[in-house]
């Protein structure tokens, strides 16, 4: 459980926030708690595909890079048509709706992959802005190094190490506006602090200190 505590803004007394670490996650799979209360199905694996729309999937691209996308309503199955320039597949008896291109999911993605096997990242993200089709680029950490919004974000802090020298590593999530965290050291080193905790918390003597190290115990 992860509790995290919230001082009101108008200077009233805080709460604290109660979460399990598995709720964050849980809230992820919208559909199924009701797919399995109102029809007795388990969802299990199948894929890069969702079971309830197509075409979706995780596309390659030309330049070995990835993009998710999942034209979850008629609309975005339009404009995905319209980026692709294949308006041709509107008409077509096995897609006009949802579910029959739910049925022809296997041929429906194949067009899809295809399409996008041929571009580059930056092609299919111009082709698909332009018609605003709903998609997700799939990052590397290359890439989250390289974006500006975590940039803006500082989602990445540098941190001076004794080993590492400078270290880039996450910041601290979430932010508070009124008590932020920061990322100080990446750690002690092995044994940094046994002067302290052996000489100065359990009272051991300066000699037993040297015992214990010359027999390689600390």
């Amino acid at each position: 459980m992860v509790a995290l505590y919230h001082r009101d803004a108008h200077g009233g007394a805080g709460q604290e926030i109660d979460m399990a670490l598995y709720e964050a996650l849980f809230r992820l799979i919208d559909f199924d708690p009701l797919q399995y209360q109102q029809k007795q199905e388990v969802h299990t694996r199948n894929g890069n595909q969702v079971t309830y729309a197509a075409p979706s999937s995780t596309y390659g691209t030309r330049d070995g890079k990835w993009i998710t996308m999942a034209a979850t309503t008629n609309s975005i199955w339009l404009r995905l048509c319209r980026a692709m320039g294949r308006e041709d597949l509107v008409e077509n008896e096995k897609f006009l709706d949802n579910q029959r291109r739910v049925e022809h999911s296997d041929e429906i993605n194949g067009i899809v992959a295809s399409w996008i096997a041929e571009r580059t990242r930056d092609e299919v993200q111009t082709a698909f802005n332009a018609e605003q089709v709903a998609y997700s680029l799939i990052y590397n950490i290359e890439d989250i190094f390289q974006d500006p919004h975590y940039a803006a974000r500082e989602a990445l802090v540098r941190v001076m190490d004794n080993e590492l020298g400078e270290a880039v590593v996450q910041n601290v999530f979430p932010k508070f506006s009124e008590t932020p965290g920061s990322v100080d050291r990446l750690g002690s080193t092995l044994g940094e602090h046994n002067d302290e905790i052996y000489v100065g918390e359990l009272g051991y003597s300066v000699e037993r200190i040297a015992e214990l190290r010359e027999g390689k115990i600390i």
